[in-house]
């Protein structure tokens, strides 16, 4: 091995203090691949990354999948819950005359078997559309001033 350095000035930092760098030929040599070898690296690299987008890609499509079978699950036992609370509420009210009993979530009103919530803000139809779906709810659109 052959240390290399070119003068002593070279070898001074900022601080006047003296500082040597060791360079081998034979590490020098190493650090320069061939040109062949360098696009090899380069293609294996790629392949490499490739590989790990198409994982990456699969994984996402598989947790899209599971999540909307756990959100169809989801809804399934939300209204197997709701149909549950709601013939438990007819068989307290049957049974005591006047049970005030609800199945419904809080501030939720129960009516002909059915929990309905009442908002006076003003949205779109879609930005209600998409907070009925964040509530796991639907939509109601009346028509007349009658049902209300």
């Amino acid at each position: 091995m052959q240390a290399k350095f070119s003068s002593t000035r070279d070898m001074l930092d900022d601080d006047g203090d003296t500082t040597m760098s060791l360079h081998s030929r034979a590490s020098a040599a190493a650090r320069r691949p061939e040109p062949g070898h360098t696009v090899f690296q380069f293609y294996q690299l790629s392949n490499t990354q490739q590989d790990s987008i198409s994982q990456k890609e699969e994984r996402l499509g598989n947790l899209s999948r599971q999540l909307q079978s756990l959100q169809a699950q989801n809804r399934k036992l939300a209204e197997t819950l709701q149909r549950v609370a709601e013939k438990l509420c007819r068989e307290l009210y049957n049974k005591t005359g006047g049970h005030r009993c609800s199945p419904c979530p809080e501030k939720w009103k129960w009516h002909g078997n059915k929990c309905y919530q009442f908002y006076k803000e003003i949205r779109s139809w879609q930005g209600c559309e998409h907070f009925c779906i964040a509530e796991n709810s639907t939509m109601l659109k009346i028509n007349t001033q009658e049902v209300l």
